[in-house]
């Protein structure tokens, strides 16, 4: 059982509800929120994680990329390859079926039409072959430079948008769909977040990586470069996600713009989680390439700070739809 949660790495499960979180939140403020499809979709978004992390301990091993690895369950020896190849096919299925619960359900509950129905459909088969192909196969994408982008795409945009669609916000009503528009900036947020946290692990990995080929953008950026593109992620992820909150609240209450006082107490309510994002960006610029130790710390640190994130974006949702709209 220990070699299974090892290969599930939980330390990155709390992304995973980050990505739903937010975009219930979100749902939340525009008037949308649905418990009963925001927990499907927490228990898709989990499988989907869980098969994300498989796949990379199955491709990477096939590779020998994690030669001499005792931290991973194929190279430590801990799982054969046949059982991580029957593990990886059950977590798919379940993952596909978890999905198809979660769509029909907000068909069912008159919250999607039939158009945005097969369209979310696709985009979870494109998650299920973006987590398999990470690194498996002859042509993983993992190797090639491309995982930030498929990240920041199915860890962050989809996840987010993908709620708030199936809660019952339609892209097209009304016309420009403002909701939609405003919707980007926590999706950025999240897509950021959770490149950083990939990020880490590739910083951790670069000279390893370097070594059997594998080319990711660490390795193609360097060390040095590499954590100047951690701070990038880490400030826009910020920015996002504050500006985000900022821009519901003008919509929320109806007005054009909000003043310097109230612009910088949305700002403020967000500087804990920069305090955090600070503190992690510090300690890992502190750490080298290959402290395993250290920079598994702060992944797991970064996926918590995330959750978070989401859970303060949460309450103040929370806090303005039924504190502030209250006649009383």
């Amino acid at each position: 059982m220990n070699a299974w949660i090892q290969a599930a790495r939980l330390r990155t499960l709390p992304l995973a509800l980050s990505g739903i979180g937010l975009g219930s939140a979100y749902a939340y403020l525009l008037g949308l929120f649905q418990l009963e499809i925001m927990a499907w979709a927490l228990l898709t978004a989990t499988l989907l994680q869980v098969l994300s992390n498989f796949a990379n301990d199955y491709g990477d091993f096939a590779k020998g990329t994690d030669q001499g690895r005792n931290d991973r369950s194929l190279a430590s020896g801990s799982l054969s390859p046949a059982a991580m190849k029957r593990a990886l096919f059950i977590t798919a299925l379940l993952a596909l079926a978890s999905g198809l619960v979660l769509l029909f359900r907000s068909q069912a509950l008159c919250l999607i039409q039939m158009h945005h129905l097969y369209m979310l459909l696709g985009l979870g088969l494109a998650a299920i072959a973006a987590a398999i192909l990470y690194t498996v196969g002859s042509s993983a994408y993992g190797y090639k430079g491309l995982g930030d982008l498929f990240v920041f795409v199915f860890f962050g945009a989809v996840p987010v948008l993908g709620t708030v669609l199936l809660m019952g916000g339609d892209p097209y009503l009304p016309y420009p769909p403002r909701w939609f528009t405003t919707a980007l900036y926590p999706a950025i947020a999240m897509g950021c977040f959770s490149v950083a946290v990939l990020n880490v692990n590739n910083y951790r990995d670069l000279d390893s990586d370097a070594a059997v080929g594998k080319r990711t953008l660490a390795v193609r950026l360097g060390a040095s470069k590499t954590l100047h593109y951690h701070r990038i992620l880490l400030i826009s992820g910020w920015i996002c996600l504050a500006y985000s909150f900022h821009e519901q609240m003008r919509e929320f209450f109806q007005i054009p713009a909000l003043g310097s006082g109230e612009s910088a107490l949305v700002f403020g309510l967000f500087v804990p989680i920069a305090l955090l994002l600070a503190q992690h960006f510090s300690a890992v610029k502190r750490c080298q390439p290959g402290d395993r130790e250290a920079l598994n710390a702060q992944l797991k640190k970064l996926a918590i700070s995330t959750l978070l994130a989401v859970i303060l974006y949460s309450l103040l949702a929370l806090y303005v739809r039924e504190a502030l709209a209250s006649p009383f």
